[in-house]
């Protein structure tokens, strides 16, 4: 995808975690404005967390992204897509499915609502994991249905949702959780990467992704196709220490020079990979330095489809439509991001600059714990991507 397209450096994920990051993705919103964040007391915003909750939406939440926020496919079907999500949901369930992705936007949902995690205090006792397609569930992951299927499952359906509507407009969310631990792969991937199980899972997504834009070709809708590829948040790098004697150290992933991982806010839990490819329509094998954010794909997306923003809402995302089709030199994106955990501002990222007010390590880390500072923690990113070195004056910093 990057040989035929755009792969963006410094592109931001606007939480560390799952359900916040997804919710920032579907509204262009950060999460302290959609409500899908967490405090230790309060319930937010018509999302039901309970006190001392994590962020993220566990099995027995009631909560969801509240029925107020408008979602990127809703603008879509209401402008003559038809919209379908295959994969992870992770942003409510409800008590009557008020928080389905089918209450939100989507007409056709195949994947699992919340996440396939099992209890970490009792492998032996089975979750209630459903598969469901739209609001029928049709099995339960480690029990009627086998996990290992899911990847191939999720193709097969895209690519029968692709060849039914392949004549008119559509918008397609592909979420596979594959990589999450525990991680999983189909019996042809097992044992064939040289990096263990999570390896295995990886080279399955790639593969994924690949029968997907193969089966765009087959059709002809290639290049009528705008396809961006991304993640929500860094690698669980916490998974070599607290929770190795669980699923193994194989299970984590890498956040490279980067870092930190997912669920703090260091650039290995913020800063994600992403391409975007339009044959014919954006630039072939380009790199792009420029501030951006997961938010920006709600605009983007819109303005691609001319559908215009209602005048009411305010977004967080920018449109990147002057990224996509000008491969000419910088434009003016975004000056400043803002990185929350949870209700409290973490860190400013402006230019190349990182300012960090709080940081986050604790029992997920061999690093320390929650600690403000002030004055803020200060690295150049672009030359220390790794915040190895602080910046204490301006002789630590030639720029």
């Amino acid at each position: 995808m990057s040989q035929e397209g755009i792969k963006f450096t410094s592109m931001y994920t606007a939480q560390p975690i799952c359900t916040p990051a997804r919710s920032a993705l579907m509204t262009g919103r950060m999460p302290i404005r959609n409500g899908m964040y967490q405090n230790q007391t309060t319930q937010n915003n018509g999302c039901e967390y309970s006190p001392g909750e994590s962020s993220v939406l566990w099995w027995d939440s009631l909560g969801g992204i509240p029925s107020s926020e408008i979602t990127l496919p809703m603008m879509m079907q209401n402008n003559g897509y038809t919209t379908a999500l295959v994969g992870k949901w992770h942003i409510g369930i409800g008590r009557n499915y008020e928080y389905l992705p089918t209450r939100r936007g989507f007409q056709h949902f195949y994947g699992i609502p919340l996440w396939h995690m099992q209890d970490e205090g009792n492998q032996s006792q089975i979750p209630d994991v459903p598969l469901m397609n739209n609001e029928t569930i049709l099995g339960r992951l480690y029990d009627t249905i086998d996990i290992n299927t899911l990847t191939p499952a999720y193709v097969d359906y895209i690519k029968q949702f692709l060849n039914d509507h392949q004549n008119e407009p559509f918008f397609l969310y592909y979420a596979p959780d594959n990589t999450h631990e525990p991680v999983y792969a189909s019996p042809q991937f097992q044992n064939t990467s040289s990096r263990g199980a999570y390896g295995d899972a990886v080279e399955e997504m790639d593969w994924s992704v690949g029968e997907i834009l193969k089966e765009l070709k087959e059709l002809n809708l290639d290049d009528d196709t705008f396809v961006i590829w991304s993640n929500d948040n860094g690698p669980a790098l916490y998974l070599h220490v607290e929770r190795s004697n669980i699923y193994g150290w194989e299970q984590a992933g890498s956040a490279g020079p980067l870092f930190g991982g997912k669920g703090t806010t260091w650039e290995g839990g913020i800063r994600v990979p992403a391409i975007a490819r339009w044959p014919g329509k954006i630039p072939a094998n380009v790199v792009k330095q420029e501030l951006s954010s997961l938010m920006d794909i709600f605009p983007t997306v819109l303005d691609i489809a001319n559908i215009s923003v209602p005048d009411n809402l305010i977004l967080d995302g920018k449109s990147m439509t002057k990224l996509l089709f000008n491969s000419a030199g910088p434009s003016d994106h975004h000056d400043f991001l803002y990185h929350w955990r949870g209700d409290t501002l973490y860190a400013i990222t402006h230019g190349d600059y990182k300012a960090h007010l709080w940081t986050q390590g604790g029992e997920m880390y061999t690093i320390p714990g929650i600690q403000q500072h002030n004055p803020p923690l200060l690295f150049n990113v672009m030359r220390d991507p790794a915040e190895a070195r602080p910046i204490v004056s301006s002789d630590d910093d030639p720029d």
